[in-house]
């Protein structure tokens, strides 16, 4: 089974996504085995046109406007079928806790988030 990686975001505009790029590389240069997927909720990322070139190198997927919904008794999401996903590592790079609360449903071995100053992650 493909080990994998999600990186979670809310979206990026040009600024934001130039300032990630070293995450990108680096997550790539010390777990070059993994596949990296990144994500946002609602929003897009420039990962996927103006940056598309550059970051397509550390990207092997990207799951755009993800929808994630935190309620227990509803699908993650309506858009993507997460139930049968599992993540290794799930890296939440914002900080809203519904936000991460819906993320936290994804399963995963290792959850790695600030929000609630790290509450949510994986001790």
């Amino acid at each position: 089974m493909q080990k994998n990686i999600l990186v979670f975001t809310n979206g990026e505009k040009i600024g934001d996504g130039i300032i990630k790029l070293p995450l990108l590389s680096e997550i790539k240069r010390r777990l070059p085995d993994r596949q990296l997927i990144w994500m946002t909720n609602k929003g897009s990322t420039v990962y996927n046109n103006q940056l598309k070139n550059i970051a397509g190198q550390f990207i092997d997927e990207i799951i755009e406007q993800a929808d994630l919904n935190p309620f227990f008794w509803q699908r993650i999401s309506n858009k993507y079928n997460f139930s049968k996903k599992k993540f290794e590592y799930i890296f939440d790079t914002q900080k809203a806790v519904l936000r991460t609360i819906a993320l936290k449903r994804i399963k995963c071995s290792y959850f790695i988030s600030s929000a609630a100053s790290g509450f949510f992650s994986t001790k």
